[in-house]
């Protein structure tokens, strides 16, 4: 046993040692660092009175480093829509103690970019402007497109048949 003891066998087995802990190191950081960026269609409701398209959305950042969705655009039958950018009111919520208004509270569209801090989570409703003509005559799943700061474009597709009509 002591003739495997030697100089050299006990510099090879450290040398070993720490080089199995620095591929260890690397793939943890790989995996924890790496864009890991969730995307959750809550509902999709299109209002024919005001011709937007209305989508709740969450997105959720399970990566230890920020991020920030830059774009979010949609194509429909091959024709790029673009996303309503100015606030806009999408909710209204009024509380009332006998005839008086006690609270008011308006709800508006996500504002892109939206930053995202690690481990974090933004959600909001996200408008397109889109015709009815165009929304009857869709045959092909809308597909949204999700930009951010890391990676590539994430897409989403939305069957006809899962969009609301009010």
């Amino acid at each position: 046993m002591l003739e495997y003891l030697t100089k050299d066998n006990i510099t090879f087995a450290l040398a070993l040692l720490g080089s199995i802990g620095t591929l260890f190191t690397c793939i943890i950081n790989f995996l924890v660092y790496r864009k890991n960026l969730r995307i959750k269609l809550i509902s999709s409701t299109y209002k024919k009175t005001l011709h937007r398209l209305i989508l709740v959305i969450t997105f959720e950042n399970h990566s230890r480093l920020p991020i920030t969705i830059t774009s979010v655009s949609a194509t429909m039958n091959n024709k790029e829509l673009e996303l309503l950018s100015h606030p806009h009111c999408v909710g209204e919520y009024t509380q009332k103690h006998g005839n008086e208004v006690v609270d008011r509270k308006f709800t508006y569209n996500l504002d892109i970019p939206v930053g995202i801090q690690q481990l974090g989570a933004v959600s909001g409703h996200i408008l397109f402007d889109v015709s009815p003509t165009e929304l009857e005559k869709l045959s092909t799943p809308l597909t949204l497109s999700i930009h951010s700061t890391r990676g590539r474009a994430q897409k989403i597709e939305l069957q006809p048949n899962q969009i609301k009509r009010i």
